[in-house]
């Protein structure tokens, strides 16, 4: 069941009570708004499905037909309902197209156009006498077509170009081309050559990146690894939403990552963002990431040699209250392996899940693995604050760890005796 279905079912239990919007909003420790938010945004969805049969509707709103039924018996959502929701729509429409006929409109490509509903659609509404259109000139619509226009306009729409385009060359408007296309029997023929122009485009468009990305890999290469990895990154920012980040400060941040690596030292994402000159420390995980690089105070190497001989170790976690990711982690192999051998039931299990005080949104999860680096950032001296830039979670998930240490940190010793036997554990982490 999701949030959203067990919200509602709350709701509707409680208004079958007859508790009011303030009593509800105190049971269920929302505000009035947000209750009134739920209700209205479902009913509108639903009567927006309103000659849908109930099935049909839960499977397109993701909720289960019984909430679906329930929701429509509490409050009423009957067919005039249902109806006038309709016909308040095409109200909205025609008063949309009856303006832009007062305003001047000469033809239904015009009026198509100015109000963005379909050409054919509006004929269908003189015809059913919803509006008045003698005024606009119908059979002749804008001026004539001359042989040299339509060889062009053939020409164009057989090579796939947008609809708006060719009007531009033309003199005609977008809408006009489509019609034009649709009566000719061209509009298949130019769907298929639009595709065919946009994987062209594609191709060629990779083509020269491709190059480009060769040419500036070849020149960071040869001036060294931190140049490499720091135009890696750059060929991929395009899907980074921080726009402000600089090559030399990519270029700081590799330095000093490899000589730390290379010394054997550690750093957190902070202190390696203060270094470079980036502004978070979010950024620094996010850039290592993009590029393969691991933090540098935990790494999880998959260990494909000693698989055979850790299966055993598994299986001792088939009833064990911890997930794939997590046993992963404490074994240094991949979660993939874990999963080919574990089927638990609890294969995804979290220690806690964090939500908005609101419920507006999910904040994360705290596992085992999680704790384990939180106590083992604590013990080394790390604050709260740290360790929330250092391990890139929420304060929310930080705080829970360490009021709740006298339950978690047994547990999590306690999977490591499990696959550590031979060795004293007395701490929480590897």
């Amino acid at each position: 069941m999701t949030l959203l279905e067990d919200r509602l079912i709350k709701i509707i239990e409680l208004r079958q009570l007859g508790f009011d919007d303030e009593k509800i909003s105190n049971e269920l420790n929302l505000s009035k708004e947000i209750i009134k938010n739920y209700e209205k945004s479902t009913k509108n969805q639903i009567l927006k499905l309103y000659n849908k049969k109930n099935d049909y509707i839960a499977k397109k709103l993701n909720l289960s037909p019984i909430l679906v039924d329930l929701f429509i018996n509490q409050y009423d959502l009957n067919i005039k309902e249902k109806i006038s929701y309709k016909q308040k729509k095409l109200e909205i429409i025609i008063n949309k197209i009856d303006e832009t006929i007062n305003e001047g409109a000469k033809s239904i490509e015009e009026i198509a156009e100015k109000t963005g509903v379909c050409y054919n659609t509006i004929l269908n509404y003189r015809k059913a006498g919803y509006i008045e259109i003698s005024k606009v000139n119908i059979r002749k619509r804008g001026r004539k077509i001359d042989s040299k226009e339509k060889q062009e306009r053939d020409k164009l729409i057989n090579e796939g170009y947008a609809f708006a385009e060719i009007g531009r060359i033309t003199g005609r408007t977008g809408e006009a081309i489509r019609h034009y296309a649709r009566v000719n029997d061209l509009y298949e023929i130019w769907k298929k050559a639009k595709e065919k122009r946009k994987l062209s485009e594609i191709q060629l468009y990779q083509n020269i990146v491709y190059i480009l990305e060769e040419r500036a890999e070849q020149l960071a290469r040869e001036k060294g690894w931190e140049y490499k990895k720091a135009t890696e990154f750059i060929m991929k920012k395009s899907r980074h939403k921080n726009s402000s980040l600089k090559f030399e400060n990519l270029l700081n941040l590799f330095k000093k990552y490899k000589l730390l690596k290379d010394e054997g030292e550690k750093m957190s994402f902070k202190e390696l963002a203060d270094y470079s000159g980036l502004h978070y420390a979010r950024d620094v995980g996010y850039i290592l990431r993009e590029v393969g690089l691991e933090s540098l105070y935990w790494t999880c190497k998959t260990n494909k040699r000693n698989l055979e001989s850790k299966k055993e170790i598994i299986k001792k976690f088939e009833n064990f209250d911890i997930n794939n990711n997590d046993l992963a982690y404490f074994l240094e192999i991949s979660e993939v392996s874990i999963g080919k051998i574990r089927q638990s039931p609890n294969k995804n299990f979290f220690v806690k899940s964090f939500f908005r005080a609101n419920g507006s949104g999910f904040l994360g999860s705290l596992t085992y693995r999680l704790a384990s680096q939180i106590y083992e950032a604590q013990d080394l001296g790390f604050k709260k604050e740290e360790i929330c830039d250092l391990l890139e979670t929420k304060k929310e998930i930080v705080n829970y760890a360490f009021l709740n240490k006298e339950n978690i940190e047994p547990k999590v010793i306690e999977i490591l005796k499990k696959i550590y036997p031979n060795k004293e554990i007395k701490k929480p982490y590897k």
